[in-house]
């Protein structure tokens, strides 16, 4: 889907905390919006077309940090929608960033195949991992910890490390590139995605769960809605699961193409290449009873077409 025309691929990050508030990102825009009256609250442009991805920070959902293109990390603080920080990573493409649990630290890797610890107060870089010289594409701290964090790259491995001794602890084999991985709040599973496949480890044992392939290659996973997660894919379906059955449903199919997909407390959303979103305002499971598969109850657009 990249460099397509008119098209945009763009996440979403929403914050854990009254006030709701979602993040989107565009290649040169962030919008911040209300998720209790859908107004667009900030926004900001770039000249370049650099940014990424972005995350709230867990602790407090009041600082915002985006990774981009051209090497930057910048955080924006909420209250003031004005740029708190920005680190500077020599230039090479950033993919992905994580906050510790108490907020005071964040992690970052990308091109460069280099995972990196950073102080958030001090505006320094502290540590770093080699993560096999191939490209990160994601970054996550393991919930509710400040020492233990993970890497997955397109050498196909989850590397897990512990900052307190500086070492890496475990990797996980996937088999393909490796284009997203999260751990799920219950410290239990490791859940990742690449190619056609999802994949889902016992950490406590480090064995396979469960997998399974798609017809066509998965883009995205949802943030984790307790121990279920919501996943799309290039053939513009999404689909949801449990870890305590495993079973898979499939949640619907879109003209659109799909750039991303999140629960909200009360439904979930969906975003599309072509710049809008979709706001669903009801539960997952009612709304699998119904099989409501084709009713918008809210369709905003936030970016327009060039």
């Amino acid at each position: 889907m990249n460099g397509e025309i008119n098209e945009f691929n763009f996440n979403l990050s929403i914050t854990k905390h009254s006030p709701y508030i979602m993040g989107i990102l565009s290649p040169s825009n962030i919008v911040f919006a209300s998720l209790e009256n859908f107004k667009i609250l900030k926004k900001i442009k770039t000249e370049k077309e650099s940014f990424l991805n972005g995350n709230f920070r867990k602790k407090d959902s009041k600082i915002f940090a985006t990774s981009s293109r051209n090497g930057d990390i910048s955080l924006f603080y909420l209250s003031s929608m004005k740029a708190l920080r920005n680190f500077l990573c020599l230039g090479k493409v950033i993919y992905s960033t994580s906050f510790s649990d108490n907020g005071l630290n964040l992690i970052s890797g990308g091109e460069e195949g280099v995972l990196k610890l950073w102080d958030i107060g001090e505006q320094k870089h502290l540590q770093e991992f080699q993560s096999g010289g191939d490209v990160i594409k994601k970054v996550s701290y393991f919930p509710n910890h400040n020492w233990i964090i993970g890497s997955s790259s397109y050498d196909g491995k989850i590397r897990i490390f512990d900052l307190r001794c500086k070492k890496k602890i475990i990797n996980y084999k996937f088999g393909f590139p490796v284009e997203s991985f999260m751990f799920l709040p219950d410290q239990r599973v490791l859940i990742a995605i690449g190619g056609n496949s999802i994949k889902f480890w016992d950490m406590r044992n480090n064995s396979i769960l469960f997998k399974k392939k798609e017809s066509s290659p998965i883009l995205n996973l949802s943030s984790p809605n307790k121990n279920s997660i919501m996943y799309s894919t290039l053939g513009r379906t999404i689909k949801y699961t449990r870890t305590s059955d495993f079973r898979f449903f499939h949640i619907g199919r879109y003209k659109k193409r799909i750039s991303d997909v999140e629960f909200l407390n009360h439904g979930f959303l969906v975003s599309f290449t072509s710049g809008k979103i979709l706001i669903k305002k009801k539960k997952i499971l009612n709304f699998l009873k119904t099989n409501d598969y084709k009713s918008e109850l809210c369709t905003t657009r936030i970016f327009k077409r060039k």
